[in-house]
């Protein structure tokens, strides 16, 4: 049965909906090129307000507000995802892939996500910002599959480009706590906000990038 929420803007995305949006990206919308790829259960859009030009969200198209609540079939789904995405990310335009996700499934003051659609950040990233996020918050191991037992608690996902796999759920964590983190890294501290700076800019290169990618 399909889920969809009339408020979220994740849903109104998918389904076409281009009100509330920044006017350059609503634009994007309604010519239909904001989907970069899609399969049965999911899209892949760019994410607004991109970290660099290799950044992406691979979302639901049934509303849920963390993976942690994907049903098994989904699961699988996604992980064929990431492993299509980062053959291409190698392959095409050789470059590494992280992931990570705020996952919100319950209300708390965990507020390191800002949007209560699940969407699963994928990310080119170097190897000097994975160590800086290794050495700031307590990572503990977790299988890909094991997000599941996630499903009551708020909390921070991280996939390494080893395809090691992390969790956190310090609820003192700041909100989009990674976006912060990489920006302050590049010297680009205001850019973290993506409400401020949706940069459409990048946004269309990143569908440049993204135009031969189909699964």
């Amino acid at each position: 049965m399909k889920r969809i929420i009339d408020e979220c803007t994740v849903c109104s995305e998918i389904l076409g909906r281009a009100e509330g949006f920044p006017s350059d990206y609503a634009r994007l919308i309604e010519q239909e090129r904001n989907i970069i790829a899609q399969t049965n259960n999911f899209c892949v859009l760019p994410s607004i307000g991109p970290l660099n030009e290799f950044h992406l969200i691979i979302v639901p198209k049934n509303h849920y507000t963390a993976i942690a609540q994907l049903d098994n079939v989904q699961f699988e789904e996604l992980i064929n995802i990431k492993q299509e995405l980062n053959d291409f990310n190698k392959t095409v335009l050789k470059e590494n892939t992280v992931y990570f996700e705020h996952g919100s499934c319950i209300k708390s003051h965990f507020d390191s996500s800002c949007i209560d659609h699940a969407h699963l950040h994928a990310l080119g990233l170097s190897q000097k910002l994975i160590e800086h996020i290794k050495k700031l918050i307590n990572l503990t191991p977790i299988e890909f599959q094991e997000i599941k037992n996630l499903s009551n608690k708020s909390y921070l996902f991280y996939e390494d480009l080893e395809s090691n796999c992390f969790y956190n759920n310090d609820e003192s964590m700041p909100s989009q706590f990674i976006r912060r983190i990489y920006c302050q890294l590049i010297s680009n501290e205001m850019e973290w906000n993506w409400r401020y700076h949706p940069n459409i800019k990048r946004i269309e290169k990143i569908l440049s990038n993204y135009q031969n990618f189909k699964l």
